[in-house]
């Protein structure tokens, strides 16, 4: 049994290969790392330790060696399905191959979207033509509830519904000073990036009626969309004046932990799955999450038995109640479970057995 995992260069790429070749047999996993440019994320030195890394900067299908792994093998994960059209085109044409996509969200949505909105891109119709062709023929989706139905609604298509999640490295609580909230005010997050789909103006809107009782945290360092983080500053200043802290400068993982484990409520309003490792973050750390209903992974950790909060226009002053010590455990429990070794090779173990 021959596996391959095609696979972009992300955070979280180098973490997974590291588990797979872990926990798996080494011999029966190939990756295909891609990239546009030089790689960014993983490690130069671990790829070079693992015989079964190959890395492709550029087009993915534009030469013989990866055709050639992808014929030797009998399964193969398309790790999100952002691929230009000239890819997307190459896919199709292996006859028998036999396909997972792992959907990653933006890579349903977003895409679907552009080709079924006013105004129409020719290329963005050609690209959803060859993704069709391919959602048509895969054998198994990696997909949380929401994100599968969906799939089943735009597309023609017969892959089962699995389930499987990539690395998340539960940090010691213990290294970060936790504040007791001398403060007066309680300390909300809203969104989690410069991302239109958070809906950051949306949301300050709704939380006006705080205004003087909360302080608003908004990370706003990426993607560089200057026009959009322009006006979420401005809106979020004229509601909450200086009680609003935008945070636009790149900070390190530690760093960044540290201001997650000095919030209180978090807010995620995005309109569909998306932040999901933040929501992780905040859950293990037992802060009050509210998601959209629209973002799937509401249902999905409210089905895990999370106390998780539905956000929605008419908050009511319930909404400053932080979480209880059981409550906050109850989150905890759950995401160390969902992160384990164990359950990382039962839930991976079953995608590989399809």
């Amino acid at each position: 049994m021959m596996i391959l995992h095609i696979i972009p260069d992300e955070k979280w790429t180098q973490d997974f290969i590291d588990k797979i070749n872990l926990l798996f047999d080494i011999k029966e996993h190939f990756f295909v790392v891609y990239t546009n440019k030089k790689v960014k994320y993983c490690n130069l030195e671990n790829i070079e330790r693992y015989p079964n890394i190959y890395v492709k900067m550029g087009k993915v299908f534009d030469n013989n060696d990866v055709c050639d792994i992808i014929r030797k093998c009998d399964l193969v994960i398309l790790h999100s399905l952002f691929f230009q059209v000239y890819d997307l085109m190459n896919i199709t044409k292996f006859k028998n191959m036999r396909i997972i996509w792992f959907i990653w969200g933006g890579d349903l949505y977003d895409t679907y979207y552009a080709a079924h909105t006013f105004p129409f891109k020719p290329v963005n119709i050609l690209r959803e033509h060859y993704r069709k062709k391919i959602i048509s023929k895969l054998i198994g989706a990696i997909a949380i509830e929401g994100d599968y139905q969906q799939l089943c609604t735009w597309y023609h298509t017969n892959a089962k519904q699995l389930f499987a999640q990539y690395t998340y490295k539960l940090f010691d609580k213990s290294l970060y000073t936790i504040s007791l909230r001398k403060r007066d005010k309680i300390r909300v997050m809203v969104g989690h990036s410069a991302t239109r789909t958070c809906q950051h103006i949306d949301v300050f809107n709704i939380l006006a009626k705080f205004a003087g009782k909360i302080e608003v945290v908004s990370p706003l360092a990426y993607p560089s969309d200057n026009n959009y983080i322009s006006k979420v500053i401005k809106a979020g200043r004229h509601i909450f004046g200086d009680n609003f802290v935008p945070i636009t400068d790149y900070m390190n993982y530690d760093e960044y932990v540290a201001i997650l484990s000095d919030i209180d409520i978090a807010v995620f309003d995005n309109n569909r799955q998306q932040g999901n490792g933040n929501i992780i973050s905040m859950l293990y750390l037992g802060k009050k999450v509210y998601v959209s209903p629209h973002n799937s992974l509401y249902s999905h950790y409210k089905k895990l038995g999370c106390v998780i909060f539905e956000f929605s226009d008419n908050i009511g002053n319930s909404f400053l109640d932080l979480l209880n010590s059981h409550e906050a455990t109850i989150n905890e429990n759950i995401i160390i479970n969902q992160f384990c070794d164990k359950t990382f090779f039962n839930t991976w173990n079953n995608v590989f057995s399809l």
